[in-house]
This record gives C-alpha cells, structure tokens and sequence, in this order.
C-alpha cells in the first residue's frame, strides 16, 4: 500500500512538472515580439525599456508613444526631416529613422550529419535566417511610422516555420 502512495505521488508531481514546462513553452512560443528600434531611442534620447517591458508588452509611456503616432522628440537628434520654423529642435542634426536587423544562427552537434547535407557542411554551419531594414520613426511633426517595408511587399518572410508572414507595418497619425 505504502509503495503505491510513493509511486502516484511521483507521478502527480512529474504530470505536475511536465504541465508547467507546456504552459511555460505555450506562452513564450505565442508571445509576439517586442518591436524595439533603435531610430526610437534616437528619436526619444530614451532607453529602449522606457517604451518595453521585460515581456511581450508596452509600458504606459510606449503605449502612447504608439498611439500619438510614433512622433515624440525629445533625443539628440531632430526627429523630421523637414523642421517647422517654430520647432525648437531645428538645430539639432537629422539622422534617418532606419533600422536593421538579422538572425544569424550556428550550429555544432556531436556527431556530424552524413551527406548529402548540401549547401551545409557536416557540421559547424553558420546560417543567416532572415534580413530585416525598417523605418521607425516620425514623418512630419504629427504623421509617423514603423514600416518593414520588404515584409510588407511578400519580399522577406520571417517567422517561424509553417506560421505564415506577419509584416511590421503600422502608419499613426496624431
């Protein structure tokens, strides 16, 4: 009787286990990703964790950040190309709000996979996944954007496998 007690209490706490490392897998894989740019930063003169969260979330400030259009200032850079003649900023430098970002991979196992396995050696492959360049930041003093415009166009697909396209594009005015 003792040894069926120590044997169901085992496999409570192992199902018990296994159920909190698939909740734990279920909320990270459908989590969306945090869109941090750093043309923002420049734009702001604000820390990238002004705007995000340790996860899959906006803080207040980034939210209306969002919602007023991608457009506030503020940073050591002049955040439009084109000043109005009252901006205070107008002297500052202009620095485009563009952005790239890569997914590089490198893979080691320990035993090499057998031919044929072209165009990837038998192991020690580095692997360059996706390519991404965006544009961030305020147009006009009250239009702006963040636009991954190859994405938008069906050019460069980086999501996971089987997931389908999820292209980076939102245009707010304020």
């Amino acid at each position: 009787m003792g040894d069926r007690r120590v044997l169901f209490g085992c496999i409570r706490r192992s199902l018990v286990f296994v159920a909190a490392i698939l909740t734990a897998f279920l909320i990270i894989d459908y989590a969306p990703p945090a869109i941090a740019l750093p043309s923002y930063a420049r734009q702001t003169g604000q820390p990238c964790g002004t705007c995000h969260t340790d996860f899959a979330g906006l803080t207040p400030y980034g939210r209306l950040f969002k919602i007023q259009g991608y457009t506030a200032g503020g940073g050591a850079y002049r955040s439009t190309l084109f000043p109005t003649a009252d901006d205070p900023g107008a002297a500052k430098p202009y620095a485009p709000p563009l952005a790239m970002m890569t997914v590089v991979g490198y893979s080691n196992t320990a035993t090499p996979i057998s031919p044929p396995s072209a165009p990837f050696n038998g192991n020690n492959n580095i692997a360059l996944s996706s390519v991404n360049f965006m544009y961030g930041g305020a147009i006009t003093e009250h239009i702006g954007t963040l636009a991954n415009p190859l994405a938008d166009l069906g050019v460069i697909h980086s999501d996971s496998p089987g997931r389908g396209t999820t292209p980076i594009s939102a245009m707010r005015t304020r």
